[in-house]
């Protein structure tokens, strides 16, 4: 596969630029190639959990089709709102450079207001001559059921079985780009394996998978060393527990590589096995508060839920 050899980062550098590049299920790739023989793009929702490939399908769909675009953050104050909404309208009553239709693709459009979202189910109809909107959101649910009805959903979320099918690609795109960036690694390293079948398995966030194996690799003289212990990122009761009573350092690893919101999901389903000790959740919440980068919106998030549990635990007694 192509990449990009300006970027620092894997993630980046190594961004599909093509719908056979993806590491998506099949049945997906086959929607996606007839709509590239057709040459005809519908507006689209892409949903499904962070790290799937949702906004590399919408803009390797954009550039194989020549088609001009622009991305909009939903997630960005100017952009969540109305005044987002108008740069899409300023945009998409344009033409474009080749006299295609142009596309928007709105990241995080379960971030867009109910007002944004409702004008912009009336952009779609009176643009479509001149626009398409390919909206890509970690929950779906949130994106109002009018805009929903005027476009194609394909969830991005994988089964089972889809997950088993996945594996083999990804592994070949990894070791691809250990041999392109010189890294020393065993194909039969059985810990590397375990650890990327681990995090598909509860998580599919295939760009945290190369995002972390770049810093695994660059803290080991590049390399992937047979005798590493990856950190532990899955989300159950027995790993919380056992990273909280490892020391300082330990802990501070797990904040590093695990995703925060799932912890907070999994702690809110169990809240009956941590409501004996709220110590444990406090010394949770602050082992993560580190990884977002919004520090206040952490710490407020952090403070919300150490109230909740203690609420919680209140009410239990």
């Amino acid at each position: 596969m192509n990449c990009k050899p300006k970027e620092y980062f894997w993630t980046e550098k190594y961004r599909p630029s093509n719908i056979n590049d993806l590491i998506i299920p099949e049945d997906h790739k086959r929607k996606f190639e007839t709509v590239l023989q057709t040459g005809e793009l519908d507006g689209y929702v892409f949903s499904g959990e962070p790290g799937l490939g949702k906004t590399s399908c919408a803009k390797a769909l954009c550039e194989m089709l020549d088609l001009e675009y622009i991305i909009i953050n939903g997630s960005e104050k100017s952009s969540r709102g109305i005044a987002g909404i108008s740069e899409i309208i300023d945009y998409g009553s344009t033409c474009s450079i080749n006299g295609k239709y142009k596309v928007v693709i709105i990241d995080e459009g379960e971030k867009l207001t109910h007002d944004a979202q409702d004008a912009l189910k009336n952009v779609e109809e009176e643009l479509k001559s001149n626009l398409r909107i390919i909206i890509t959101t970690n929950d779906f649910n949130k994106i109002d059921d009018a805009l929903m009805s005027r476009l194609v959903h394909i969830d991005f979320n994988m089964d089972e079985k889809q997950k088993k099918e996945i594996m083999k690609p990804l592994m070949s795109r990894i070791y691809d780009i250990f041999d392109n960036e010189g890294i020393t690694y065993n194909k039969n390293n059985k810990k590397l394996i375990k650890y990327v079948v681990d995090i598909i398995k509860h998580r599919s966030d295939i760009r945290h998978i190369i995002k972390s194996l770049s810093l695994i690799a660059k803290e080991n003289n590049m390399s992937i060393p047979d005798d590493y212990e990856f950190p532990v990122e899955i989300v159950t009761y027995e790993n919380i527990t056992k990273i909280l009573n490892s020391d300082y350092k330990e802990i501070a690893r797990y904040a590093d590589t695990c995703d925060p919101n799932s912890v907070f999901s999994f702690i809110g389903k169990n809240v009956l096995k941590f409501s004996n000790d709220i110590n444990v959740i406090r010394r949770l919440m602050n082992a993560t508060v580190g990884h977002e980068r919004d520090h206040l919106t952490k710490i407020n998030k952090l403070n919300n839920m150490i109230a909740y549990f203690l609420n919680i635990k209140e009410i239990l007694k």
